[in-house]
């Protein structure tokens, strides 16, 4: 109720968003969710850094997939989850050589923001591979 929103806020308020920032407190501050009942909001947004942080792009993407449910009309929110979407990209492209994937990822990305030149260089990239990559298979099966 409102008593552990009073309770936590005593601490003062510095102290808190030092929690909110400080990954090694991300565990904690989850603790006291039970007992303060911690806004969704900040519960998507906590779990969305912890998981940026540890490099679980698709956990931070699904997190503020959440968080822009409750505020759908919130333009920074679809910016930062563009911006995951392609880091994601990027790593399905560069390191896993899942093209499949990295397109996907780049094309959500771009639905979001459209405004995103090397988004869509890179989308490019990954199309013409995976045509390649398409050629060569024909090209193997005739032999």
């Amino acid at each position: 109720g409102d008593m552990g929103y009073l309770l936590f806020y005593t601490a003062g308020e510095s102290e808190f968003f030092e929690k909110m920032n400080a990954f090694e407190e991300v565990a904690r501050t989850l603790h006291f969710e039970e007992e303060i009942g911690l806004e969704p909001l900040i519960r998507h947004q906590i779990l969305a850094q912890e998981y940026a942080q540890s490099g679980n792009w698709e956990g931070a993407i699904q997190e503020v997939e959440q968080m822009r449910v409750l505020h759908p009309e919130d333009k920074e929110l679809q910016k930062s989850l563009a911006y995951l979407y392609s880091v994601a990209g990027n790593i399905a492209f560069v390191q896993l050589g899942d093209l499949a994937k990295a397109e996907r990822m780049f094309q959500r990305a771009l639905e979001l923001n459209p405004n995103q030149p090397q988004v869509k260089k890179t989308l490019k990239l990954v199309q013409t591979a995976e045509k390649e990559t398409a050629d060569l298979t024909i090209t193997k099966g005739d032999k």
